[in-house]
């Protein structure tokens, strides 16, 4: 394989593993969320130094379509159909006012799911607008006993906006690069360096008198008539890498170590 097309393999991979990288730090919602009993409050952009998600995340909030609340009910009153369970959930922002929307287990316009424990509203247009100042959304319960334990923002589908993800331009860019196409010429000269390293095999066997099989990530040095032959040092990928991103350092590092041994042994056949 020629030198140059190690490199791009190597750095295509890079590409790929630092997109990975900038999933891991996607932002959850738990440190943005206010709960009390039977309340809850997501802040997605603040005007009064509470913690910004959306802001955090770079998520632009004229992508945002819903809220789901993910909460606990009590077993008895969802067992007993004559308890009422309900309350009010909505938005807050300059652009949306105080909006209100009643929910209950029945005949209110959000229903919530009494079995998995979710309550959900969804809008058919992006809730809040570009230049709005602050934007909240927020639950509260009127009847029934109800905890909040999460909440996740949602996207035109209904599907949770985790943030800071990779444009889809970049994804593009690193699959395009990970595999260039090979001209004739390179063709030819990989074949020349085939048939270099065929014709060099058994003329270091014959110098050697050693059946030591030699591979591509491996150094062939001559001393005193004898080859020897020196690995190439192992990449140090010990970091400790969870849930930081370092996993991507690791990786590139030990990706880096390869090309640079197929480097040694490439010039080596030469």
């Amino acid at each position: 394989m020629k030198l140059k097309k190690i490199f791009a393999a190597v750095a295509a991979t890079a590409v790929a593993i630092s997109a990975m990288a900038v999933n891991a730090f996607a932002l959850a919602t738990t440190d943005y969320v206010e709960i009390s009993e039977g309340k809850g409050t997501i802040f997605l952009v603040a005007d009064d130094g509470k913690p910004q998600w959306a802001v955090d995340a770079g998520v632009d909030v004229t992508t945002v379509y819903g809220v789901k609340f993910n909460v606990s009910f009590d077993s008895g009153e969802v067992a007993n159909d004559s308890v009422w369970i309900g309350g009010g959930i909505g938005a807050n922002s300059p652009s949306t006012g105080w909006e209100q929307h009643e929910w209950g287990r029945s005949g209110k316009e959000v229903t919530c799911d009494l079995t998995n424990g979710t309550i959900t509203w969804m809008d058919t247009e992006p809730v809040f607008k570009a230049d709005d100042k602050y934007v909240q959304f927020w639950l509260q319960t009127w009847g029934g006993k109800v905890t909040v334990n999460s909440i996740d923002v949602l996207d035109k589908d209904g599907n949770v906006i985790v943030g800071n993800e990779p444009a889809p331009a970049e994804e593009e860019a690193a699959t395009d690069e990970a595999a260039p196409e090979e001209t004739a010429e390179e063709a030819d000269e990989a074949t020349a360096d085939a048939a270099d390293a065929a014709v060099e095999a058994p003329a270091d066997e014959e110098a050697g008198g050693s059946d030591v099989a030699v591979d591509d990530t491996d150094e062939v040095v001559e001393e005193d008539g004898a080859d020897v032959v020196e690995e190439a040092p192992a990449a140090d990928t010990t970091t400790d890498a969870a849930a930081t991103g370092n996993v991507a350092v690791a990786s590139i590092a030990a990706v880096m170590a390869i090309a640079g041994a197929a480097a040694v042994a490439t010039k080596k056949r030469k």
